[in-house]
């Protein structure tokens, strides 16, 4: 039957354990809930699922697990449960087709529009050049742009006590 080997394992009573031993609890309380319904007292954990209990750290383990029970032989092998069915798409009428054509050629279409200051109809693989900056005239303004003090200042007196 499918789906008799997933369990969703509820993991909340961990919390009540100390902070710094909730993971190893998580662990711990898989594997005697796998010992308890499979009546099998060898029981390994995947080495993913345990990176799933650890992933955000000691201190945070998740609330419910939900894994897939496989017997190995004697030992009852716990893995974390992904479903891995995927769907196939229908397949599309003909009218759908021709629409998503004509929606990809429209897009083409718009990919080689002009640059700006390009008549439209032409393409030109030249850039526009953006336009220089205005500098100021003033040669007073000069020291500023430079950084440089005006050396008519004179300096300052000395404090005379």
């Amino acid at each position: 039957m499918v789906g008799e080997n997933i369990h969703t394992i509820n993991l909340g009573k961990v919390t009540l354990s100390q902070s710094q031993h909730r993971a190893v609890r998580a662990i711990n309380m898989i594997r005697e809930y796998v010992q308890k319904h499979k009546n099998t007292p060898s029981v390994k954990i995947d080495q993913e699922l345990a990176h799933m209990i650890w992933a955000r750290g000691v201190r945070r383990p998740p609330r419910k697990v939900t894994v897939e029970l496989i017997d190995d032989g004697g030992e009852i092998l716990v893995v974390p449960y992904s479903e891995s069915v995927i769907e196939e798409a229908p397949p599309l009428k003909e009218d759908a087709s021709k629409a998503i054509d004509a929606e990809e050629t429209a897009i083409e279409d718009t990919s080689t529009v002009a640059p700006t200051g390009a008549l439209p109809g032409e393409v030109s693989d030249s850039v526009p050049e953006p336009p220089k900056s205005q500098e100021p005239q003033d040669p007073a303004a000069e020291h500023v742009k430079t950084g440089e003090q005006d050396q008519e200042e004179s300096p300052k007196p000395a404090k005379s006590e």
